[in-house]
């Protein structure tokens, strides 16, 4: 009796080592009948919308530098150039060098566009590079031939509001824009017209076939005055002449000619 119920305890060590070694293969099993994830199976591993798959043979796309090209940070995207400058930065040239060239290309100090003035019996007009508005030299006639009471006549032509006639100031005509005129030597009807602030360049305002004109030299050759542009430096309190442009037509050829001097 005592041997009968010692035999179902010899055999547990037995069927506990078999039990354990079932349970082994089971889950060893159970392991190998999991699926393997593979990369792409992850929601972590699908690729990104909008960036190109990998082609074999090249480096894989960085997913962070693609969002970055998508999306630029403010400071680092590339400035708009102004229209007329997009074809030559487009055409294959880096735009700072596009930029380089058009400045090189570009005149220097160029003078403004502005309206040009078209009195009767003007003879000659001043424009600053300050603004537009313009000083108008226009001879007076009486009787069909020149005033000699007051010949040429000087005012203003307000283009910077609505180009209104207006007269100078008494210290804009004694100091700087107005005229002194005397009669011409051994001409006739015709009087030398030197300007207030620059004497030294007398100018003959005569009759031609009933039409006033002035004449003078410019760069040395006798020509119908047009016009002047004056170059201004306003950095002081009062602006200053740094120089003037002096346009007229050669009276042998009637071709534009040009000087430029410093008063």
């Amino acid at each position: 009796m005592g041997s009968g119920l010692l035999r179902p305890l010899r055999r547990l060590p037995d069927q506990l080592h078999e039990g354990a070694r079932r349970d082994g293969n089971q889950g060893r099993q159970r392991r190998l009948a999991r699926p393997v994830r593979t990369p792409g199976a992850h929601s972590l591993h699908l690729p990104r919308a909008g960036l190109p798959e990998p082609v074999r043979g090249q480096p894989r796309p960085d997913p962070l530098g693609a969002v970055a090209a998508r999306r630029p940070h403010p400071r680092h995207r590339p400035a708009a150039l102004p229209a007329g400058k997009e074809a030559a930065a487009g055409a294959g040239m880096r735009p700072i060098a596009a930029a380089l060239l058009m400045l090189l290309a570009a005149p220097v100090a160029a003078e403004e566009v502005y309206p040009v003035p078209s009195d009767a019996n003007q003879v000659f007009y001043v424009q600053r590079s300050m603004n537009p508005n313009t000083i108008v030299y226009a001879a007076r006639l009486r009787d069909g031939k020149l005033d000699p009471r007051q010949p040429v006549e000087v005012f203003w032509r307000r283009f910077n509001d609505d180009g209104e006639k207006r007269d100078l100031s008494s210290l804009e005509r004694s100091f700087a824009f107005g005229v002194k005129w005397q009669p011409a030597p051994g001409k006739p009807g015709s009087f030398m017209v030197r300007v207030v602030s620059y004497p030294r360049r007398p100018a003959l305002l005569k009759l031609v076939d009933g039409v006033p004109r002035i004449e003078g030299k410019v760069a040395g050759v006798p020509s119908r005055l047009d016009h002047a542009y004056l170059h201004l430096d306003e950095s002081g309190s009062v602006p200053s002449v740094t120089r003037v442009d002096l346009y007229g037509y050669a009276l042998a050829t009637g071709k534009p000619v040009k000087e430029s001097f410093t008063p």
